[in-house]
């Protein structure tokens, strides 16, 4: 995904990835300060709000110890009382002290504010109780560990325990909490029983009353993490076993308290508003900075997209042109910046290499022009001389046919030459050419040579550059088989492969030795003229460089064969 992403990237034009950028650039930013401005926010306002629920939590303690210490100074007066003591020492069970014992408790509720039930129970597990709505009290439970061991293990000190495990039977739906010490006689310290006041849940609630809302809500928990009770907008969902450390849970934090020696711990739970801690100035401002902020990098965008995106992008267009063949100088409003010097110069360059391809085509003109004039000249003067000095010389020997035939011969030769002043003819002119040329020499050496042709069925009308296989039939006779001193073999042959023309120049004269091949295909033989510059008309027509191989044997053959394209 990656690489493809850089494939993708790296493709894209500069204005375009100009565009992403700034797009991705302001998308960041945006994201940025968002999240940046909420968690700055969050912690603030959370921070706000924790400091509260911290201070709520406090004055929940204070009330929750005032009700404690109500119901322990309740239990000071009963482990004090003698007629609860002499209930709590006689050995037997009896009615009567369990009645006074009741009633002296009765009593003694009835002067302190608050709705108790208090159990006395003996070391033999009998009890004495006063109180509304409760029917029993659970042995089992009761002097389980959890209470009655747990209670020992305090030494006189009291516990709290919640009410979970059904240690009391009610007659109404009342809910309790309770505490819970153990009695020991004053002079011997020898425990002789154990005290329970059950203190009504509704007292705990009064703690925190005053001081729920909807923002904020309270509860009382065990050591355990359970809920004991708590105010109706209380989320249980978000309590768990670290509540004495604040955290943030959804938009909701908690903070929790453990109350000393009690072992309940206090929670207030506190919805957190971010935009509650927000004033409308200070969100005015921040929306104005994050305006201000998208303006300026939009007009960094346009700034970049006129100055510099659109410039090079005018540049790129022109230099594409450029490479379908249009020299066209770019045109567009530029400063005197890098990209104005880079337009002017391009355009400049352009100037330039317009003006060198003119000199250069015009030079090239003018060169084959000069070459072709050149080979005409050669051609023309001396041939042309020795053919009417031999024409002239049969007049006087010969029949008048064959002087005329001999005129013909050479009229015809050089209306092909000329061919009305085309570059390029027909194989069959070029042929024909070659043919007239040969019987006007014949003219000359009379039978020293017999020329032959084999040329492939349907190449006569292929078109060819004008004058490529008489130099070379010239240098057969002039510098092959007239220096053979014998008669010889003049063969042309013609053919395609693989559509490319193969002209094939054969002759018997003296050959030529492999150092000589390799001099006359560099241009180093001086003798060569004719032969050197048909090849370099043929290089530059085709616009190829292989176009000439030579096979020879020294005293018997030269063959030189032309590989043209064919147009």
């Amino acid at each position: 995904m990656k690489v493809k992403f850089r494939e993708w990237f790296s493709a894209l034009g500069i204005r375009q990835k100009v565009q992403y950028t700034f797009i991705a650039a302001i998308s960041i930013s945006l994201i940025f300060c968002f999240v940046f401005f909420y968690f700055f926010m969050r912690n603030r306002v959370t921070v706000s709000v924790t400091e509260k629920s911290i201070s709520n939590l406090s004055s929940i303690e204070q009330n929750f110890e005032a009700v404690i210490n109500n119901v322990n100074n309740i239990s000071k007066l009963l482990m004090v009382n003698d007629v609860v003591l002499t209930y709590l020492k006689t050995d037997s069970m009896n009615p009567i002290y369990s009645s006074s014992a009741r009633s002296e408790i009765y009593g003694m509720l009835n002067s302190f504010s608050g709705h108790y039930s208090v159990f006395v129970f003996r070391n033999d597990t009998e009890y004495t109780y006063t109180g509304i709505g409760i029917i029993c009290a659970h042995k089992s439970v009761i002097y389980s560990d959890k209470w009655y061991g747990n209670a020992c293990r305090h030494e006189g000190k009291y516990i709290i325990v919640p009410n979970f495990d059904g240690a009391f039977t009610f007659n109404t739906d009342a809910s309790i909490i309770s505490f819970v010490r153990i009695i020991y006689d004053i002079n011997t310290q020898r425990q002789i029983g154990m005290l329970v006041i059950n203190i009504p849940i509704s007292e705990l609630e009064k703690t925190y009353m005053n001081l729920a809302d909807e923002n904020n809500h309270f509860a009382y928990l065990d050591s355990d993490g359970t809920i004991i009770c708590s105010d109706a907008g209380f989320n249980n969902a978000n309590i768990d076993d670290n509540i004495n450390h604040k955290s943030i849970i959804g938009e909701q934090t908690v903070t929790g308290k453990i109350v000393t020696d009690s072992g309940l711990i206090i929670a207030a739970q506190s919805t957190v508003r971010i935009m509650e801690g927000v004033s409308f100035e200070f969100l005015f401002g921040i929306l104005g900075i994050l305006a201000i902020t998208i303006i300026m990098m939009m007009l960094v965008n346009i700034f970049i997209h006129r100055y510099i995106t659109h410039p090079i992008s005018k540049l790129s267009a022109s230099m594409q042109q450029v490479e379908k063949g249009t020299l066209r100088r770019v045109s567009f409003h530029s400063n005197n910046d890098e990209i104005g010097r880079l337009k002017d110069r391009y355009n400049q360059m352009l100037v330039q290499i317009n003006k060198l391809i003119d000199e250069v085509i015009e030079q090239e003109q003018s060169r084959q022009k000069a070459e072709i004039d050149i080979l005409h000249e050669q051609i023309k003067p001396h041939f042309l001389y020795n053919t009417l000095n031999t024409i002239g010389y049969m007049s006087l020997q010969n029949s008048p046919e064959e002087v005329y035939d001999a005129i013909e011969t050479l009229g015809s030769f050089y209306r092909k030459f000329l061919s009305k002043g085309s570059q390029t003819i027909t194989l069959d002119d070029e042929i024909s050419i070659v043919k007239n040329y040969i019987k006007l020499q014949r003219l000359r050496y009379d039978d020293m040579f017999e020329d032959e042709y084999d040329i492939q069925e349907g190449l006569g009308s292929v078109m060819v550059l004008k004058l490529i296989l008489q130099p070379l039939v010239e240098n057969s006779i002039y510098h092959g088989i007239r220096l053979k001193g014998e008669k010889g073999i003049i063969r042309i042959r013609a053919f395609s492969q693989e559509k490319m023309l193969h002209i094939v120049v054969y002759d018997s004269g003296v050959g030529m030795s492999p150092e000589q091949v390799k001099r006359l295909l560099r241009g180093e033989d001086r003798k060569s003229f004719g032969f050197k510059g048909t090849i370099d008309r043929i290089r530059r027509f085709y616009n190829v460089d292989d176009v000439v191989s030579i096979r020879s044997s020294e005293g018997e053959y030269c063959e030189i064969e032309l590989t043209i394209p064919i147009k």
